[in-house]
C-alpha cells in the first residue's frame, strides 16, 4: 500500500519533549489521512539541497490549529534546523503486516514464528511501531511466557536489523541484570581486565529497576556518548572503554521496550535476557558473564527463577555462539554502602585507589566476578585468577588503567570538568568527588543489630525525588545489614541539592522503617 502524503506549514511550540520528536496535526485533517493518535509518521523537510526524514510522534486537537499548520517541539526545531513557516511533508508509515499480527498474537498467549517477530523487530528498529504498541508487546511477556525459540529469534533480529560490530580483539564483559541499589561493580572490573590486557568493552542503557546503574556513575568523570567509529578506535588503541549504549544505538528495537518499561519501574525476565544478550551479539563479544541477582528485593525473587532464567541465557547465548557464564548473586540487601551517581562511583574509587575506608562488599563481589572472566577467557583458574584480580588493585594497575580510559574518552570530545551536571570530571581523588549541598544524619534510637534494609523503600523514594536529577543526591549506609549498633550511632547520611525534598524524605522516613533490627 503506497504512502500517503500532504504538506503543512511549520510552526514551532515551545515544548520539549526529551526523548523522541512529537508533533500537533489537526485532528480533522489527519482522520482525511487515516492517522490517529497513536500512530507514529514520517516529517519530511528540504535543508541545503537535500532531502531528509525523521519519524516522529503524533498528537492531534482542533483547539487552535489549522488544518494547514503542524506544531512542531523546540527539540526538532533545534536538532533539524527547521525554521518557522518552512513547508514540510507529513507521510503515512506503512507497517509490514506480520509486525500487527505478532502483537495480536502476544495478546491472545500465542507462539509469534520466525518471520514474525523478524517483521516486527524491522519495524520496532525503523520506527514504524508506536510507542503504545510497544507497551503492548512488552507487557504480554508478564503474562505469557515466551518460548526459547521466540527468545534467539528476538535476540538475534533486533541486533541484526541495525548495526553490529566486530573488534580487533575478543572483548570480555560482565552484565548484571540490575535491581539491586549500589552495585557497582563495572567501573572496578573493566579496569581489571584491562591492565591484565584483556579487552572489556562495555556498554550500558539507564537504570531502570535500581537507583543508579553504570551510566549515571560513569558520567560522573567520563564522557560516554560516541559514534561506532569513535567507539572502534577508543578500543583499538585501549582494549577498551565505557559508552552509554544508547547513543551508539545497537539493537534500538530493544531500546523502545526499555522506554516503554521505565515508567512501570519493572522488566519482564524474558525481555532482560533477549536485551542483554542482542547487545552482546550486536557489540562483537565473545566471552560474558551475566550477574543474576537473587533474593526477595530483586528482580528474581527466588532460586527456581533463576535457573529458568540462567536457562534462557544459555539456549541463546549457544545458538549466537558466544561463552557465557551465569553467577548468581544476592539480592536481599543494598551492596556496597553509597546509593546513587557520585556516592557509587565514590565506592568504585575508593578500591581502585586502594583507600582505608571502602566497602568490603563491592571489593570482594567485583574480585569474584573479575576472576570469573579471567578464567573465562582462559587466563586463569579459580583461586590464581582471583590472586591476579587482587594483585592488579593492590599494586594500583587497575587504577592507572582507568586513569587512561578517563583521559582517552574526554579527549575524544575534548570535555571540559562540569561541576553544574557534575559530569566529566576526569581523574579525581574519590575523596575530593563534590556532594550535595544538603545533609541530615539518620541516628539509632536503640542497640542492637541489622537484620536487614527496606530495598523497595530505597528504590521507591530514590525515583520519587531524585534519580535521575541530582547525582550527588541520596544516602550513604554507615551501618548495613547484620552489623551492630549502640544508641546514637549513625546509621545513614542522607544528601539533596533540595531542602524540601530532604525535608519531605525525613518526614516519610517517620512513618516507614528504613532498618528492622533483629
Amino acid at each position: 500500500m503506497k504512502n500517503k502524503t500532504f504538506s503543512l506549514k511549520a510552526q514551532q511550540i515551545n515544548i520539549k519533549t526529551g526523548n523522541g520528536f512529537q508533533v500537533w496535526l489537526n485532528e480533522s485533517e489527519a482522520f482525511k489521512f487515516g492517522i490517529t493518535a497513536v500512530d507514529d509518521v514520517i516529517l519530511s523537510y528540504e535543508k541545503n539541497a537535500k532531502h531528509k526524514n525523521i519519524v516522529v510522534n503524533v498528537d492531534l486537537t482542533n483547539d487552535f490549529l489549522d488544518s494547514w499548520e503542524i506544531w512542531i517541539t523546540q527539540d526538532i526545531f533545534e536538532k533539524h534546523d527547521i525554521k518557522t513557516w518552512d513547508i514540510v511533508s507529513i507521510s503515512t508509515i506503512n507497517k509490514n503486516p506480520l509486525s500487527l499480527e505478532a502483537i495480536k498474537k502476544k495478546l491472545f498467549w500465542k507462539k509469534l514464528n520466525k518471520n514474525e517477530i523478524k517483521a516486527l523487530m524491522r519495524d520496532m528498529t525503523d520506527g514504524k511501531i508506536s510507542d503504545l504498541l510497544v507497551a503492548y508487546y512488552a507487557a504480554c511477556s508478564f503474562a505469557y511466557p515466551s518460548n526459547k525459540d521466540e527468545l534467539f529469534w528476538t535476540a538475534k533480529y533486533s541486533a541484526e536489523m541495525w548495526d553490529m560490530i566486530k573488534f580487533k580483539y575478543d572483548t570480555a564483559v560482565k552484565y548484571s541484570i540490575g535491581g539491586v541499589p549500589g552495585n557497582e561493580t563495572t567501573m572496578i572490573i573493566v579496569p581489571i581486565l584491562g591492565s591484565l590486557g584483556i579487552s572489556s568493552s562495555k556498554t550500558f542503557s539507564r537504570a531502570i529497576t535500581s537507583p543508579a546503574a553504570t551510566g549515571e556513575c560513569v558520567e560522573v568523570l567520563m564522557d560516554t556518548e560516541f559514534s561506532v567509529r569513535e567507539m572502534k578506535k577508543l578500543v583499538t588503541k585501549n582494549l577498551s572503554c565505557l559508552a552509554n549504549g544508547e547513543s551508539l544505538k545497537f539493537a534500538p528495537a530493544n531500546d523502545k521496550i526499555i522506554k516503554v518499561s521505565y515508567p512501570l519501574y519493572m522488566e519482564a525476565y524474558s525481555k532482560v535476557a533477549i536485551s542483554i544478550m542482542a547487545k552482546i551479539y550486536a557489540w562483537g563479544t565473545k566471552y560474558c558473564l551475566i550477574d543474576l541477582p537473587v533474593g526477595k528485593n530483586g528482580k528474581i525473587k527466588d532460586k527456581k527463577t533463576a535457573n529458568r532464567i540462567a536457562g534462557h541465557f544459555k539456549y541463546i547465548w549457544e545458538k549466537l555462539g558466544m561463552k557465557v557464564f551465569v553467577e548468581m548473586s544476592n539480592a536481599d540487601h543494598p551492596v556496597g554502602r553509597g546509593i546513587w551517581a557520585v556516592l557509587q562511583t565514590r565506592e568504585a574509587l575508593r578500591i581502585l585507589q586502594n583507600k582505608d575506608v571502602f566497602s568490603k562488599d563491592i571489593k570482594e563481589k567485583s574480585l569474584k566476578l573479575s576472576a570469573d572472566l579471567i578464567e573465562l577467557v582462559g587466563l586463569a583458574k579459580w583461586k590464581k585468577a582471583i590472586d591476579l584480580a587482587e594483585k592488579q588493585l593492590k599494586s594500583g594497575a587497575a587504577w592507572e588503567y582507568m586513569k587512561k580510559i578517563i583521559k582517552a574518552q574526554n579527549l575524544v570530545h575534548n570535555k571540559k570538568p562540569d561541576y553544574k551536571t557534575i559530569s566529566y570530571l576526569w581523574i579525581i581523588d574519590s575523596e575530593e568527588l563534590p556532594l550535595a549541598k544538603f545533609s541530615e544524619k539518620i541516628i539509632a534510637k536503640k542497640s542492637g543489630k541489622i537484620k536487614s534494609i527496606n530495598v523497595k523503600l530505597l528504590k521507591d523514594l530514590t525515583r520519587l525525588f531524585w534519580a535521575p536529577f541530582d547525582k550527588q543526591a541520596w544516602i550513604y549506609f554507615n551501618k548495613l545489614h547484620w552489623e551492630s549498633v549502640k544508641k546514637w550511632d549513625i546509621l545513614c547520611e542522607l544528601y539533596s541539592n533540595n531542602q524540601e525534598d530532604l525535608e519531605r524524605w525525613l518526614e516519610i522516613l517517620k512513618k516507614e522503617k528504613l532498618f528492622f533490627y533483629s
